[in-house]
């Protein structure tokens, strides 16, 4: 992993280490039907109520946040989480 990568996981991750993953959400989106997307966030929640997610797209690019931002605009297309 590259450097850059390396830190914004480590700064992204040190808030929750010592504390417990209560949860994970993913991500369908709506075109025809319910769908899974691989480019949408994995969300994941913690004891603490932070929350982090994380998402790949093209296989090397690495998004992360801690809010309920999505990595790319879904257009009109309904997303939820399941």
């Amino acid at each position: 992993m590259p450097e850059v990568k390396r830190r914004a996981v480590q700064e992204m991750f040190s808030s929750v280490i010592g504390t417990k993953l209560i949860g994970y959400t993913t991500a369908e989106i709506k075109f025809d039907h319910w769908e899974p997307w691989p480019d949408l966030p994995i969300r994941l929640q913690f004891d603490t109520y932070k929350q982090i997610a994380v998402s790949w797209s093209h296989f090397d690019n690495l998004w992360l946040a801690d809010d309920m931002s999505l990595p790319f605009d879904t257009s009109s297309d309904p997303v939820r989480w399941v």
